[in-house]
């Protein structure tokens, strides 16, 4: 994976807010900017190596009752 530090998060609750995602992606490592929109969102992590492993351990994992999609956003390089 390239330098990519923007991950898309899908299938999200309806229930879930930027904090909630900031607090969950936060334990990876410097979260920059995350903005949730209806059922998805996006987070931004300072460093690539903390996007990388927040990628590798959130990915299909349940989170407020829905099995979240995290995958780097197909416009990222």
């Amino acid at each position: 994976m390239a330098n990519v530090t923007k991950l898309y998060v899908g299938n999200l609750s309806e229930t879930v807010t930027s904090k909630h995602l900031k607090e969950l992606f936060g334990n990876f490592g410097q979260v920059d900017e995350v903005a949730v929109l209806r059922g998805f969102g996006f987070v931004h992590f300072r460093r690539n190596s903390d996007a990388t492993a927040a990628l590798k351990a959130l990915d299909d994992t349940e989170f407020m009752g829905s099995h979240i999609q995290v995958q780097v956003p197909s416009h990222a390089h």
